[in-house]
């Protein structure tokens, strides 16, 4: 079913909904922030921070469904107004719902002449700030839905496929995810977007206001675009960070992802590498880089993943590695290992020495602690994260299907994504995935918005947004460049200024494309690797 008519319907779903329960409007009961948000903040904010619970609908598809309570937060705007403030929805996606005003006390507190961070200042200052919890923001369903083994998937992901075991482990790996697939979809059936974004509006109603203007980073950006699609008549200024939501089949969402990791390493790290082979000692061509990389094991790529993008981090992870294996499984650890990098040299140069050294400490800190495999170190399934994701039909891909893309040599030479790898197996064997995010003609439709990247975003490759907002003529992109190798303490003051200039104004950046550099409050209209 298309995208738009499955909006329609859905739609009409909410309109029945709220006509069968306009006695039972959504309300708030707001209360103390005690035990909830750390002191320092309450101390901070003093009465402009307000706690409490909104009461909504189980299931939205479901009129007869009980109600229940969701967490929220509201900042007040802090200057007076002659006129009541406008009201921003903020949604940071992964980070704890109980830290986001963590988040905004340090907009308060940062410096109101730095280009950087004035613009999130003048955000508290102006606007009514509120968080609503996910749904699914409960340990419960990690204690129902069980343990992804990592160690079988990565396993198999290293293994030729052309191997004696591979088929064996493979259905290993398969009926791990269908496991937790099958115990996990029943108690998790009305976590997902289409039922997150229907508490987003409940909220709003709650709230008694017209209009909410939208701010949402990595999964947070994912839910707020299909808010903005799903009620366009309330959705304001929409500024997304680090994601986009949409439907364009598997080839669109998973395809690009590896290629685009490629790029981002072959840019960043393999070709300045090569560039300056005297420095680094990775080779003088950017394939002979990419070869010494590829010399790391590949369950330590795959641990590593998204910390490798610059010639330093392949030049430590090349040591780290040898330092790490050569070294006995019973006395192998990350306590060794640090006295082992205490007294290596990396580089003849003591700059260069000093840079990769740094560079080696976030790799070494995902080493396990004592003897073991490197493999022990993947994190437990998370439920949580994972329902909301599998419960719209988008995901859900025969397995095979999801065999033939995870085996293609690609996805196993770049620092590829754990997360992905969870997404694709768990979601194939969801049972049942009924609701689907919108379209990118449905994206079309929608006022002009603005989209904020990292180029050394290592979930989400710059590549990836790019293929999406070329094909939007109402998406403006910002892009952070890549600081490089030798900057420190870098400002992105164009990066930041541009995107919070919108929420405050409205105003849209002048150009489709804008690139800011470290330190340039300028941004330009072509990327340096365009140049």
């Amino acid at each position: 079913m298309h995208g738009l008519l499955k909006h329609t319907l859905a739609l009409a779903v909410v309109a029945t909904y709220h006509g069968v329960c306009a006695s039972d409007a959504p309300t708030i009961r707001w209360e103390s922030c005690d035990g909830i948000i750390p002191m320092d903040v309450q101390e901070t904010f003093g009465a402009h921070l307000q706690c409490g619970q909104l009461t909504t609908i189980r299931d939205h598809g479901d009129s007869s469904s009980p109600a229940v309570a969701r967490d929220v937060i509201r900042i007040r705007a802090t200057l007076g107004q002659d006129t009541p403030p406008p009201t921003l929805f903020v949604d940071f996606g992964r980070q704890r719902f109980e830290t986001m005003p963590s988040t905004v006390l340090e907009w308060r507190t940062s410096n109101a002449d730095d280009p950087e961070t004035s613009g999130f200042r003048k955000l508290v200052d102006r606007f009514d700030i509120v968080f609503l919890s996910h749904r699914g923001d409960t340990k419960t369903f990690r204690q129902r839905c069980g343990k992804f083994d990592y160690a079988s998937a990565v396993a198999v992901l290293a293994m030729p496929p052309e191997s004696a075991d591979h088929d064996t482990m493979w259905d290993s790996v398969i009926g791990n995810a269908r496991d937790i697939a099958t115990r996990c979809a029943p108690v998790t059936q009305e976590v997902d977007t289409w039922q997150q974004v229907r508490d987003m509006d409940d909220l709003r109603r709650a709230l008694g206001v017209e209009r909410l203007d939208l701010y949402g980073q990595d999964l947070g950006a994912r839910v707020l675009t299909t808010y903005a699609v799903t009620f366009p008549q309330h959705a304001g200024r929409l500024l997304l960070q680090g994601a986009m939501d949409f439907t364009d089949g598997l080839d669109a969402v998973y395809t690009g992802t590896p290629y685009g990791l490629e790029l981002v390493l072959w840019r960043n790290a393999f070709v300045p590498a090569a560039n300056d082979e005297g420095r680094w000692k990775l080779g003088g061509d950017p394939s002979d880089v990419r070869e010494r990389f590829m010399e790391i094991p590949f369950e330590l790529r795959y641990l590593w993943s998204g910390l490798m993008r610059r010639p330093e981090h392949i030049r430590t992870a090349i040591d780290i590695a040898h330092l790490y294996l050569m070294v006995p499984v019973d006395v192998r650890g990350r306590e060794r290992l640090i006295h082992d990098v205490a007294s290596h040299r990396f580089a003849d140069d003591p700059a260069v020495d000093a840079l990769v050294r740094k560079a080696s400490r976030p790799l070494v800190e995902r080493l396990p602690r004592e003897g073991g495999s490197i493999l022990d170190t993947f994190k437990a399934f998370d439920g949580s994260y994972i329902a909301p994701i599998c419960n719209d039909a988008r995901w859900k891909t025969e397995p095979e299907v999801v065999r033939d893309w995870l085996t293609k040599e690609v996805a196993l030479r770049a620092a590829f994504s754990k997360q992905a790898v969870e997404q694709m197996l768990v979601c194939s064997q969801w049972p049942a995935a009924t609701h689907e995010g919108p379209s990118l003609d449905d994206l079309r439709r929608i006022p002009a918005f603005v989209v904020m990247h990292d180029e050394e975003n290592p979930w989400q490759p710059l590549w990836n947004i790019q293929q999406a907002t070329d094909k939007l003529p109402n998406a403006t992109l910002v892009v952070r460049e890549s600081a490089g190798a030798d900057i420190s303490d870098h400002r992105f003051s164009c990066y930041r200024h541009l995107g919070t200039h919108y929420l405050l104004t409205g105003e849209l950046p002048g150009a489709r494309k804008n690139y800011c550099s470290p330190g340039d409050p300028q941004p330009r209209t072509a990327s340096r690797h365009e140049r």
